[in-house]
């Protein structure tokens, strides 16, 4: 950048933060005035030197050993070293089947989602205020719904119409049968 007030060569705007052109030395305020009609031959040729250079590196790259990875796992695996051991955990024994919630054993999950209640019971609340504290959310019901993602939004919003349905009796009719004559 020059240091002094000046003038773009493409636009006229004034300015103490323009750059200089490496080759032909012009000042230039943006990448639109750099890429300007005026300034193709400029440019272009960086462009294509960069094109140039990334091909070279590219056919060099592959030239040097073939390793070049052929799949994106082989190329975390190279890129991460000791990640190719996570990289199957959410496949099946089946190659390129995803693993889903659903195909768990119903008793599994029953005995998951016990456990869990039970984790929640023994829980007592001044323990939930101090791990929410903890993570900088708080108690306040507003605080904790706004970090609720949108899907668990809906969710909140389902179960406590569920719950008022339930206390209330919304769902309960206001007419009764007749009893039946014998």
């Amino acid at each position: 950048m020059v240091g002094a007030s000046s003038q773009c060569a493409f636009c006229s705007q004034l300015g103490s933060s323009l750059y200089v052109c490496p080759r032909c030395q012009l000042n230039y305020c943006s990448l639109r005035c750099y890429r300007n009609e005026k300034h193709r031959e400029c440019s272009e040729d960086f462009y294509r030197r960069c094109v140039e250079n990334e091909l070279k590196n590219t056919r060099h790259e592959s030239n040097s050993g073939g390793n070049k990875p052929q799949t994106f796992e082989e190329f975390m695996s190279n890129f991460l070293p000791g990640a190719d051991s996570s990289l199957d955990a959410g496949m099946s024994n089946e190659e390129g089947e995803p693993l889903d919630s659903d195909d768990e054993d119903v008793e599994y999950l029953d005995k998951v989602n016990d456990s869990t209640l039970a984790e929640f019971d023994c829980v007592d609340e001044t323990e939930i205020e101090r791990r929410l504290t903890a993570m900088g959310i708080g108690t306040d019901p507003e605080q904790l719904y706004a970090a609720l993602t949108d899907s668990e939004k809906a969710a909140f919003v389902r179960l406590a119409e569920q719950m008022q349905c339930a206390e209330f009796g919304f769902g309960d009719s206001v007419f009764h049968s007749k009893p039946k004559s014998s």
